[in-house]
Protein backbone atom coordinates (compact mmCIF):
# COMPACT_ATOMS: atom_id res chain seq x y z
CA UNK A 1 0.00 0.00 0.00
CA UNK A 2 1.34 3.21 -0.85
CA UNK A 3 2.53 6.10 1.71
CA UNK A 4 0.00 9.08 1.59
CA UNK A 5 0.70 11.52 0.13
CA UNK A 6 0.43 15.32 1.74
CA UNK A 7 0.65 18.54 0.10
CA UNK A 8 1.05 21.50 1.82
CA UNK A 9 0.79 24.83 0.34
CA UNK A 10 2.99 27.34 0.73
CA UNK A 11 1.85 31.07 1.90
CA UNK A 12 1.59 32.43 -1.44
CA UNK A 13 -1.03 29.78 -2.47
CA UNK A 14 -2.92 29.63 1.06
CA UNK A 15 -6.43 31.65 -0.09
CA UNK A 16 -7.57 33.68 2.90
CA UNK A 17 -11.55 33.82 2.73
CA UNK A 18 -12.17 37.34 4.00
CA UNK A 19 -9.69 38.75 1.62
CA UNK A 20 -11.26 36.95 -1.55
CA UNK A 21 -14.57 37.84 -0.46
CA UNK A 22 -13.08 41.40 -0.20
CA UNK A 23 -11.81 41.66 -3.32
CA UNK A 24 -15.16 40.61 -4.99
CA UNK A 25 -17.14 43.55 -3.04
CA UNK A 26 -14.76 45.69 -4.64
CA UNK A 27 -14.95 44.17 -8.06
CA UNK A 28 -18.16 44.70 -7.78
CA UNK A 29 -18.07 48.11 -6.99
CA UNK A 30 -15.90 49.26 -9.67
CA UNK A 31 -18.78 47.32 -12.45
CA UNK A 32 -21.32 49.70 -10.37
CA UNK A 33 -19.10 52.69 -10.60
CA UNK A 34 -18.84 52.02 -14.40
CA UNK A 35 -22.63 52.67 -14.94
CA UNK A 36 -22.55 55.26 -12.24
CA UNK A 37 -19.97 56.93 -14.57
CA UNK A 38 -22.74 56.91 -17.00
CA UNK A 39 -24.82 58.94 -14.92
CA UNK A 40 -21.97 60.74 -13.69
CA UNK A 41 -21.38 62.18 -17.55
CA UNK A 42 -24.74 63.08 -18.16
CA UNK A 43 -25.69 65.18 -15.30
CA UNK A 44 -22.15 66.78 -16.14
CA UNK A 45 -22.71 67.45 -19.40
CA UNK A 46 -26.84 68.14 -19.66
CA UNK A 47 -26.37 72.06 -18.17
CA UNK A 48 -23.22 72.69 -20.45
CA UNK A 49 -25.47 71.00 -23.78
CA UNK A 50 -28.40 73.25 -22.99
CA UNK A 51 -26.13 76.68 -22.91
CA UNK A 52 -23.93 75.00 -25.70
CA UNK A 53 -24.41 78.49 -27.79
CA UNK A 54 -23.59 80.79 -25.16
CA UNK A 55 -19.53 81.97 -26.46
CA UNK A 56 -19.42 82.86 -22.58
CA UNK A 57 -19.34 78.90 -21.60
CA UNK A 58 -17.73 78.40 -24.37
CA UNK A 59 -14.60 80.60 -23.58
CA UNK A 60 -14.91 78.99 -19.99
CA UNK A 61 -13.66 76.10 -20.69
CA UNK A 62 -10.22 75.77 -20.98
CA UNK A 63 -9.15 73.80 -23.95
CA UNK A 64 -5.46 72.90 -22.86
CA UNK A 65 -6.40 71.76 -19.52
CA UNK A 66 -9.49 69.63 -21.62
CA UNK A 67 -6.77 68.04 -23.90
CA UNK A 68 -4.36 66.80 -20.98
CA UNK A 69 -7.36 64.99 -19.27
CA UNK A 70 -8.41 63.50 -22.45
CA UNK A 71 -4.85 61.72 -22.97
CA UNK A 72 -4.19 61.08 -19.37
CA UNK A 73 -7.87 59.52 -19.88
CA UNK A 74 -7.22 57.80 -23.26
CA UNK A 75 -3.84 56.53 -21.51
CA UNK A 76 -5.62 54.40 -18.65
CA UNK A 77 -8.41 53.18 -20.62
CA UNK A 78 -5.74 51.32 -23.04
CA UNK A 79 -4.17 50.13 -20.36
CA UNK A 80 -7.09 48.60 -18.68
CA UNK A 81 -8.36 47.45 -22.57
CA UNK A 82 -5.17 45.74 -22.68
CA UNK A 83 -5.37 43.92 -19.26
CA UNK A 84 -8.87 43.21 -19.81
CA UNK A 85 -10.18 45.07 -16.85
CA UNK A 86 -13.24 46.02 -19.19
CA UNK A 87 -15.56 47.86 -16.01
CA UNK A 88 -12.43 50.28 -15.58
CA UNK A 89 -12.30 50.74 -19.20
CA UNK A 90 -15.84 51.61 -19.69
CA UNK A 91 -15.51 53.77 -17.27
CA UNK A 92 -12.87 55.49 -18.63
CA UNK A 93 -14.10 55.83 -22.17
CA UNK A 94 -17.32 57.34 -20.88
CA UNK A 95 -14.82 60.24 -19.65
CA UNK A 96 -13.13 60.66 -22.56
CA UNK A 97 -16.56 60.86 -24.23
CA UNK A 98 -17.31 63.74 -21.89
CA UNK A 99 -14.18 65.28 -23.06
CA UNK A 100 -14.53 65.58 -26.42
CA UNK A 101 -17.99 66.91 -26.08
CA UNK A 102 -16.73 69.75 -23.77
CA UNK A 103 -13.69 70.51 -26.13
CA UNK A 104 -16.32 70.90 -29.00
CA UNK A 105 -18.24 73.41 -26.84
CA UNK A 106 -15.20 75.11 -26.05
CA UNK A 107 -14.47 75.78 -29.00
CA UNK A 108 -17.75 77.32 -29.73
CA UNK A 109 -18.75 74.83 -32.68
CA UNK A 110 -22.31 75.36 -31.58
CA UNK A 111 -22.30 79.35 -31.12
CA UNK A 112 -23.95 81.29 -34.16
CA UNK A 113 -21.42 83.12 -35.12
CA UNK A 114 -18.81 80.47 -36.01
CA UNK A 115 -20.75 78.24 -37.91
CA UNK A 116 -18.77 79.30 -40.95
CA UNK A 117 -14.98 79.00 -39.18
CA UNK A 118 -13.27 75.46 -39.62
CA UNK A 119 -12.39 73.29 -36.35
CA UNK A 120 -8.53 73.94 -36.94
CA UNK A 121 -9.94 77.82 -37.63
CA UNK A 122 -11.61 77.75 -34.24
CA UNK A 123 -9.62 75.88 -32.51
CA UNK A 124 -6.23 78.03 -32.91
CA UNK A 125 -8.84 81.07 -32.11
CA UNK A 126 -9.32 79.53 -28.80
CA UNK A 127 -5.21 78.50 -28.25
CA UNK A 128 -4.55 82.41 -29.24
CA UNK A 129 -7.51 83.50 -26.79
CA UNK A 130 -5.96 80.99 -23.68
CA UNK A 131 -2.40 82.72 -24.46
CA UNK A 132 -3.90 86.09 -23.50
CA UNK A 133 -5.74 84.87 -20.65
CA UNK A 134 -3.22 82.55 -18.91
CA UNK A 135 -1.54 85.06 -17.18
CA UNK A 136 -4.13 86.84 -15.92
CA UNK A 137 -3.94 86.59 -12.12
CA UNK A 138 -6.19 88.84 -11.22
CA UNK A 139 -8.42 86.01 -9.83
CA UNK A 140 -6.21 84.35 -8.03
CA UNK A 141 -4.17 87.03 -6.26
CA UNK A 142 -5.64 86.89 -2.61
CA UNK A 143 -5.75 90.99 -1.27
CA UNK A 144 -2.07 91.40 -0.82
CA UNK A 145 -0.39 93.31 2.43
CA UNK A 146 0.87 95.80 0.31
CA UNK A 147 -2.76 95.61 -2.13
CA UNK A 148 -1.80 99.85 -2.73
CA UNK A 149 1.49 99.83 -2.95
CA UNK A 150 0.97 96.63 -5.67
CA UNK A 151 -1.85 98.32 -7.67
CA UNK A 152 0.37 101.42 -7.81
CA UNK A 153 3.31 99.68 -9.57
CA UNK A 154 1.26 98.25 -12.06
CA UNK A 155 -0.58 101.40 -12.58
CA UNK A 156 2.90 102.66 -13.06
CA UNK A 157 3.55 100.24 -15.97
CA UNK A 158 0.09 100.84 -17.68
CA UNK A 159 1.32 104.57 -17.93
CA UNK A 160 5.03 104.34 -18.50
CA UNK A 161 4.39 104.65 -21.95
CA UNK A 162 2.01 107.47 -21.84
CA UNK A 163 -0.88 105.46 -23.53
CA UNK A 164 -3.16 103.36 -21.18
CA UNK A 165 -4.66 100.74 -23.71
CA UNK A 166 -8.43 99.31 -22.51
CA UNK A 167 -6.85 95.86 -22.14
CA UNK A 168 -4.34 97.41 -19.29
CA UNK A 169 -7.50 99.72 -17.37
CA UNK A 170 -9.50 96.58 -17.53
CA UNK A 171 -7.00 94.39 -15.86
CA UNK A 172 -5.94 97.09 -13.17
CA UNK A 173 -9.85 97.47 -12.80
CA UNK A 174 -10.64 94.16 -12.01
CA UNK A 175 -7.95 94.26 -9.29
CA UNK A 176 -8.75 96.92 -7.41
CA UNK A 177 -12.52 95.50 -7.91
CA UNK A 178 -11.01 92.98 -6.01
CA UNK A 179 -9.10 94.25 -3.42
CA UNK A 180 -11.77 96.94 -2.72
CA UNK A 181 -9.34 100.04 -3.32
CA UNK A 182 -11.17 103.07 -4.21
CA UNK A 183 -9.01 103.99 -7.86
CA UNK A 184 -9.90 106.90 -9.92
CA UNK A 185 -8.17 106.93 -13.23
CA UNK A 186 -7.95 110.85 -13.48
CA UNK A 187 -6.05 110.80 -10.41
CA UNK A 188 -3.52 108.52 -11.03
CA UNK A 189 -3.12 109.89 -14.55
CA UNK A 190 -2.86 113.58 -12.76
CA UNK A 191 0.15 112.43 -10.49
CA UNK A 192 2.14 110.65 -13.17
CA UNK A 193 2.09 114.10 -15.35
CA UNK A 194 3.15 115.64 -12.10
CA UNK A 195 6.60 113.45 -12.01
CA UNK A 196 6.76 112.61 -15.58
CA UNK A 197 10.68 113.58 -15.49
CA UNK A 198 11.15 111.58 -13.09
CA UNK A 199 8.74 108.49 -13.37
CA UNK A 200 10.93 106.07 -13.83
CA UNK A 201 12.97 106.13 -10.97
CA UNK A 202 9.90 106.76 -9.23
CA UNK A 203 8.35 103.82 -10.50
CA UNK A 204 11.31 101.61 -9.47
CA UNK A 205 11.29 103.24 -6.37
CA UNK A 206 7.88 101.90 -5.42
CA UNK A 207 8.82 98.26 -6.26
CA UNK A 208 12.01 98.42 -4.72
CA UNK A 209 9.57 99.99 -1.27
CA UNK A 210 7.38 96.76 -2.12
CA UNK A 211 10.06 94.47 -1.73
CA UNK A 212 11.73 95.88 1.33
CA UNK A 213 8.53 94.94 2.91
CA UNK A 214 9.67 91.06 2.60
CA UNK A 215 6.40 89.79 0.45
CA UNK A 216 6.02 85.97 -0.09
CA UNK A 217 8.19 84.77 -2.66
CA UNK A 218 5.25 83.48 -4.19
CA UNK A 219 3.33 86.96 -4.48
CA UNK A 220 6.45 88.36 -5.80
CA UNK A 221 6.65 85.63 -8.41
CA UNK A 222 2.83 86.32 -9.02
CA UNK A 223 3.40 89.92 -9.76
CA UNK A 224 6.18 89.80 -12.17
CA UNK A 225 3.86 87.30 -14.04
CA UNK A 226 1.13 90.08 -13.82
CA UNK A 227 3.14 93.11 -14.85
CA UNK A 228 4.51 90.27 -17.88
CA UNK A 229 0.62 90.03 -18.91
CA UNK A 230 0.21 93.73 -18.62
CA UNK A 231 2.86 95.09 -20.69
CA UNK A 232 1.56 92.45 -23.23
CA UNK A 233 -2.04 93.25 -22.97
CA UNK A 234 -2.52 95.34 -25.74
CA UNK A 235 -0.02 93.27 -28.61
CA UNK A 236 2.45 95.14 -28.20
CA UNK A 237 5.78 96.80 -26.59
CA UNK A 238 6.94 99.85 -26.03
CA UNK A 239 10.68 100.96 -25.47
CA UNK A 240 9.69 102.62 -22.12
CA UNK A 241 8.22 99.49 -20.88
CA UNK A 242 10.97 97.32 -22.14
CA UNK A 243 13.45 99.57 -20.18
CA UNK A 244 11.43 99.55 -17.07
CA UNK A 245 10.71 95.89 -17.47
CA UNK A 246 14.28 95.01 -17.75
CA UNK A 247 15.26 96.82 -14.52
CA UNK A 248 12.08 95.87 -12.32
CA UNK A 249 12.96 92.32 -13.43
CA UNK A 250 16.33 92.13 -12.26
CA UNK A 251 15.12 93.20 -8.79
CA UNK A 252 12.59 90.82 -8.85
CA UNK A 253 14.80 87.87 -9.87
CA UNK A 254 17.51 89.24 -7.53
CA UNK A 255 14.58 89.23 -4.29
CA UNK A 256 13.94 85.58 -5.43
CA UNK A 257 17.01 84.28 -5.46
CA UNK A 258 17.88 85.11 -2.14
CA UNK A 259 21.66 84.77 -3.02
CA UNK A 260 24.54 87.23 -4.22
CA UNK A 261 24.65 87.89 -7.54
CA UNK A 262 27.50 88.40 -9.86
CA UNK A 263 27.70 90.27 -13.19
CA UNK A 264 27.56 94.11 -14.41
CA UNK A 265 26.02 96.59 -12.69
CA UNK A 266 25.27 100.07 -13.52
CA UNK A 267 25.34 103.88 -11.56
CA UNK A 268 24.86 107.39 -13.15
CA UNK A 269 27.15 109.84 -12.00
CA UNK A 270 26.41 113.10 -11.97
CA UNK A 271 28.67 116.47 -11.88
CA UNK A 272 26.99 119.67 -10.79
CA UNK A 273 29.23 122.68 -12.19
CA UNK A 274 28.28 125.35 -9.49
CA UNK A 275 25.79 126.02 -7.10
CA UNK A 276 22.72 126.11 -8.39
CA UNK A 277 22.81 122.67 -9.75
CA UNK A 278 23.77 121.29 -6.25
CA UNK A 279 21.10 122.89 -4.48
CA UNK A 280 18.99 121.21 -7.53
CA UNK A 281 20.16 118.06 -6.97
CA UNK A 282 19.34 118.34 -2.87
CA UNK A 283 15.46 120.09 -3.86
CA UNK A 284 14.45 118.42 -6.75
CA UNK A 285 16.66 115.15 -8.06
CA UNK A 286 15.57 112.34 -5.98
CA UNK A 287 17.83 108.72 -5.21
CA UNK A 288 21.47 110.82 -5.52
CA UNK A 289 23.75 110.44 -3.07
CA UNK A 290 27.73 111.83 -2.70
CA UNK A 291 29.48 109.89 -4.23
CA UNK A 292 33.16 109.29 -3.61
CA UNK A 293 34.45 109.39 -6.98
CA UNK A 294 34.81 113.19 -7.15
CA UNK A 295 34.29 115.92 -4.22
CA UNK A 296 31.46 117.16 -5.78
CA UNK A 297 29.89 113.91 -7.37
CA UNK A 298 26.76 112.29 -6.62
CA UNK A 299 25.13 108.75 -7.75
CA UNK A 300 22.58 107.33 -8.33
CA UNK A 301 21.67 103.45 -6.63
CA UNK A 302 22.75 100.48 -8.88
CA UNK A 303 20.89 99.60 -11.53
CA UNK A 304 21.04 96.40 -13.30
CA UNK A 305 19.85 97.14 -17.13
CA UNK A 306 22.71 99.55 -18.73
CA UNK A 307 19.54 100.92 -20.93
CA UNK A 308 17.60 101.95 -17.75
CA UNK A 309 20.60 103.67 -16.38
CA UNK A 310 22.01 105.89 -19.93
CA UNK A 311 17.94 106.54 -19.69
CA UNK A 312 18.80 107.87 -16.24
CA UNK A 313 21.59 109.61 -17.38
CA UNK A 314 19.70 111.22 -20.18
CA UNK A 315 16.87 112.59 -18.17
CA UNK A 316 19.67 114.35 -15.70
CA UNK A 317 21.47 115.72 -18.84
CA UNK A 318 18.12 117.67 -19.90
CA UNK A 319 18.70 119.36 -16.48
CA UNK A 320 21.99 120.39 -18.07
CA UNK A 321 23.84 118.31 -16.18
CA UNK A 322 27.06 116.66 -16.67
CA UNK A 323 26.10 112.79 -16.10
CA UNK A 324 27.61 109.26 -17.39
CA UNK A 325 27.46 106.06 -16.85
CA UNK A 326 29.54 104.05 -15.11
CA UNK A 327 29.95 100.10 -14.54
CA UNK A 328 30.19 97.89 -11.46
CA UNK A 329 31.34 94.33 -11.19
CA UNK A 330 29.95 93.50 -8.23
CA UNK A 331 28.52 90.75 -5.71
CA UNK A 332 26.87 92.11 -3.01
CA UNK A 333 23.55 90.96 -1.55
CA UNK A 334 20.08 91.83 -3.10
CA UNK A 335 18.96 94.46 -0.08
CA UNK A 336 22.69 95.90 -1.01
CA UNK A 337 21.41 96.52 -4.82
CA UNK A 338 18.51 97.63 -3.77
Amino acid sequence: MDAPVILLLSGSEQRNPFMETFKRIIEALITINAFLALFKVYFYLNPLWKRKHNIEVARSQSIVALLLNLYGTTLYFLLFLIDGNIAPAINQALFMFQFFIIILIGLGVWVRDNRQESLISLFLQKLNLEAKESGDLAKSLIKPHQAGLLLRILTGFALIDDDLSPQEQEIIDALAARWHISFHWNEEIRKTSSVSSNRFLKLRQDVSDYLDSSPPSAEVAELLDLIDTLIKSDDRIEESEKLMHAEVGGLFRGYLAQDPIEGDHYRVIVLPANQEQKNAIGSVMSGLTPSAIHEFAYQTCIFYSQGFAECICEQYQRFNLQSYVVIEQTKTSTAGQR
